[in-house]
């Protein structure tokens, strides 16, 4: 059983890996028992912290902008590109703002002119933000004649094409 401290709060590591917490009230021992989160969970938060690892490598390849809309002083976060691999890679994320995650959450909500800026996204040097530019603007064909016309145009590597194939937003 290991045992660490964090200011009032004693963190204690029972054999199977689960941590209970115990919290000191003015001299009395008041034992908080925290369930066990669930595997998923775990996974996930995991995963999420892997990504948080690729932070500063994603913020100096995007030169800390969004790496579709070239947006600069707005909240970014990392997004992998479909179909994720078992570990996040820096070759398979991307760092978008939240109005692109937005839209990369709910594609059928992309419309307008307002994402020609993937016109110039789909040509980047970096696959990754080449195949969800030219996945965004797939959905956005679906609805806007300008898209289908950058599309028309746009020549991929066939292995990044293939990738662009292989999942939709």
């Amino acid at each position: 059983m290991v045992v660490f401290m964090d200011s009032n709060i004693a963190y204690v590591r029972n054999p199977s890996s689960e941590y209970s917490r115990i919290s000191g009230f003015h001299g009395c021992v008041i034992w908080v028992i925290i369930p066990p989160m669930a595997k998923g969970h775990e996974i996930h938060q995991a995963r999420m912290m892997a990504l948080q690892g690729l932070g500063k490598d994603l913020a100096r390849r995007a030169k800390s902008k969004c790496e579709l809309t070239g947006a600069a002083g707005v909240p970014l976060r990392p997004y992998e590109v479909p179909p994720v691999g078992q570990e996040p890679a820096l070759e398979r994320t991307l760092l978008v703002s939240a109005e692109c995650a937005e839209m990369l959450e709910h594609p059928n909500r992309l419309a307008g002119r307002a994402w020609q800026c993937l016109a110039e996204a789909v040509w980047s040097e970096w696959p990754a933000v080449q195949v969800v530019a030219w996945r965004m603007l797939n959905e956005l064909a679906k609805r806007e004649d300008w898209a289908s016309e950058v599309l028309d145009e746009v020549f991929l590597e066939l292995d990044v094409e293939a990738w662009a194939r292989s999942a939709e937003l």
